[in-house]
């Protein structure tokens, strides 16, 4: 479904609402008719929320699947999804992320995606990444390129005067710990939808819907080509950024502090799954501060994010289109790698 339609899509539905604690607050005032709520909580069944009535999950067994759509409304949306997976309902067909509803309803939105579309069609850009052989002095060679860069790249902003044409964020983590710096980069910005409830609606942030990865185990692996439908995170924001830049019609990418190394010491495993607790300085990243001590983090996945680098060079090859490796120190042997001094000259 593309984000234009949602809107009819709710309006010809019955609405059920999975959840009553504080995330099911996102759908206040969005002129969404609920008939009902559900919550694994069985000390809820049979109460009133908002005046509307409380059920049992089970209670969606009875209806018909084509008739309702079922609005997540939980910070638990990966297990609710799996429970109603087992119920027979089908993700982004009967049953939503409630948080993803309330972004995406608002026309503007898709309106904004598609005056993106192939807005630097045939031009060259580069995608930042923020390891240890990301220089200053090679973002200040870029200044006059089209640029997208990522999370904490706003560190290197007191000592260049460059800045990104385009930041992105998908990270919830990140999103979360960092909403005054993030908000204060004034650039254009991707971020996802998720992150809507740590920032108000602003023209300057683009709201990305993400597309939740299905089981690819000897099968082809996603990649978007079209925003407007959503993005996969392939496991990196460079990903991310790789259908951003081709959705805008960008011909060829330099990938530049792209080390595709970490070696993170001193951590602690948190009880989330993939989620760090760092106590002390990490050798993974372009600046010092880049991971403060006790912050929590996620783990990069280096062999899964490796398997999706070669999807977006077969996608990027198969279009006539190139994507290489200007990083000055890479582990990353999938693109080929050129000298960022032969790209621009002094």
């Amino acid at each position: 479904m593309k984000l234009k339609d949602i809107s009819c899509y709710i309006k010809k539905k019955k609405v059920v609402v999975f959840g009553t604690g504080e995330y099911s607050k996102v759908l206040a005032n969005q002129n969404i008719e609920i008939d009902y709520y559900v919550d694994n909580d069985t000390t809820k069944w049979g109460t009133l929320y908002n005046n509307i009535n409380v059920f049992s999950p089970e209670t969606l067994k009875t209806e018909n699947y084509a008739d309702i759509i079922v609005l997540v409304a939980s910070m638990y949306y990966g297990e609710i999804s799996i429970q109603l997976n087992n119920y027979g309902l089908i993700e982004n067909e009967n049953y939503f992320d409630a948080l993803f509803i309330v972004t995406y309803k608002d026309k503007s939105v898709y309106e904004q995606l598609v005056s993106m579309e192939n807005k630097h069609l045939g031009k060259r850009a580069f995608i930042i990444g923020n390891g240890p052989s990301l220089k200053i002095k090679d973002l200040e060679k870029i200044k006059n390129e089209i640029s997208f860069a990522s999370n904490q790249v706003f560190l290197s902003f007191p000592e260049t005067s460059w800045r990104p044409t385009y930041y992105t964020v998908i990270d919830t983590l990140v999103a979360e710990q960092n909403t005054q710096e993030i908000s204060n980069v004034a650039t254009q910005k991707f971020m996802c939808g998720k992150s809507k409830r740590f920032y108000p609606m602003s023209q300057d942030i683009c709201w990305l819907r993400r597309l939740r990865h299905k089981e690819y185990i000897n099968e082809d692996l996603p990649f978007s080509k079209d925003l407007t439908k959503g993005y996969y995170n392939g496991f990196s924001v460079i990903y991310t950024q790789l259908q951003i830049a081709y959705y805008m019609g960008i011909q060829e990418v330099y990938l530049l502090g792209v080390d595709f190394d970490y070696k993170i010491n001193n951590i602690k495993q948190d009880s989330l799954d993939g989620v760090i607790n760092v106590n002390g300085n990490d050798l993974g990243y372009f600046h010092k501060n880049y991971i403060k001590e006790g912050q929590v983090w996620r783990i990069p996945k280096l062999d899964e994010q490796y398997k999706f680098f070669e999807k977006a060079k077969l996608v990027y090859e198969s279009n006539n289109r190139l994507i290489y490796n200007a990083s000055r120190k890479t582990k990353l042997d999938i693109f080929d790698c050129v000298n960022l001094d032969n790209i621009i000259p002094r």
